[in-house]
């Protein structure tokens, strides 16, 4: 059941999803994948739909961290606060709103380099994809799939955490937008396709491997790999 969180003293609500729960737990944590945490990040730069639980997450670690470190001086204290104090704070509009450019920060962080430039191989007719890295059991990768084109049936040996950049994805009867994440995992394949009109450009992250199950998909697995 989706509720308030009662451990944080917070109003947030939980996700719906338990495995996108654990991961919001895990960055407020520290602990995720580099590409997941960019992921994460990424996400929580394009939709104001988890940043006050996430945020909560934080307060409790900082709180956490306060409590358990031994006491320092702090010179200038009163100065130093007062000038935090001082400081208007961010419009929350201001926090969801996409970079001109479309890309997040966070995601610019984690690619180190022009997003334009990037090296993009066409998988099949409308699908292009794009390998980044592979380090600490996650393998991440950019698509950009025409409107209308699907990807092929699929499923997956782990989690596959797929955050749209642009565009509109469809799949099991949810549309996701810009700054949605859309999970998959072991317990059933899918298919997601491109909403028609316009391309979609996805940031996935996967923490397992990916096997296509359609009849047409099977010939490809060997270009997955």
């Amino acid at each position: 059941m989706r509720g308030l969180t009662s451990d944080m003293g917070s109003l947030a609500l939980q996700p719906r999803n338990p495995v996108l729960e654990q991961a919001l737990r895990d960055y407020a944590g520290g602990t995720l994948p580099r590409a997941l945490h960019a992921l994460v990040g990424a996400h929580l730069e394009l939709s104001c739909e988890h940043r006050d639980f996430v945020a909560s997450l934080e307060k409790t670690h900082a709180s956490n961290g306060i409590v358990r470190a031994a006491p320092c001086e702090m010179r200038q204290r009163e100065d130093r606060l007062a000038a935090i104090f001082e400081r208007e704070p961010l419009p929350r509009e201001q926090c969801c709103r996409a970079p001109r450019d479309g890309w997040p920060r966070a995601l610019q962080h984690y690619l180190s380099g022009a997003p334009e430039n990037l090296p993009f191989r066409t998988l099949l007719p409308g699908i292009a994809e794009c390998r980044l890295a592979s380090e600490d059991n996650a393998e991440a990768l950019l698509y950009k799939v025409r409107g209308g084109k699907k990807i092929p049936e699929h499923i997956h040996e782990g989690e596959e955490f797929t955050l749209v950049l642009s565009g509109a994805l469809l799949d099991r009867g949810r549309r996701y937008s810009p700054g949605d994440v859309n999970i998959g995992d072991d317990s059933e394949a899918h298919s997601p396709m491109a909403e028609a009109g316009q391309e979609c450009l996805c940031f996935v992250v996967l923490t397992g491997r990916l096997k296509l199950t359609g009849p047409i998909g099977r010939l490809f697995n060997r270009f997955m790999q």
